[in-house]
């Protein structure tokens, strides 16, 4: 029998396997079904990998500053420095998150891009650059991370270790 012949046979069936196939998938967590959270599971994996205690943020937001800061997610979170252009938002997400004092908020009165030259990122485990509204605006702080050797800040032999 070939493979046409096969399906010409079981699609009497095809409906029954797609209600068992969809009762046999996994309900999506809450933090898929928002968009601007769907880096969280990545971030938590890196962190339990790495064991990670200080997280630099360039750009705070309600996802992820707030998940940073949860010890269930975060638990070896010792410290997060948290960098924001916008003063209104940095203040939203102070309101939320800014009883936690692990939480450093840094608001900058420059486009983030020219601000990150100060920062020395040596200190940090993990490091999230999601600033500005714009690709072009997080382009170029990602550049000058770059410049400032971000590469060579990475510990490649703790993350490797950590897979094995």
């Amino acid at each position: 029998m070939n493979i046409f012949d096969l399906k010409y046979k079981l699609k009497p069936f095809s409906k029954l396997f797609i209600f068992i196939g969809n009762k046999l998938k996994p309900n999506l967590s809450p933090s898929y079904k928002e968009p601007f959270s769907t880096h969280i599971p990545i971030l938590i994996g890196v962190s339990y990998l790495i064991q990670a205690k200080y997280f630099l943020e360039i750009g705070s937001g309600f996802y992820s500053t707030s998940n940073f800061l949860n010890r269930s997610g975060f638990p070896s979170l010792i410290k997060l420095e948290s960098f924001e252009d916008d003063k209104k938002w940095a203040d939203l997400v102070l309101e939320k998150c800014g009883h936690d004092n692990r939480l450093t908020m840094n608001v900058v009165e420059h486009p983030m891009y020219k601000s990150v030259k100060d920062i020395d990122i040596s200190k940090f485990d993990i490091i999230l650059i999601d600033d500005s509204q714009s690709i072009i605006g997080r382009s170029k702080t990602i550049k000058e991370f770059c410049k400032k050797g971000l590469w060579k800040t990475i510990n490649l032999k703790k993350l490797f270790r950590a897979f094995l």
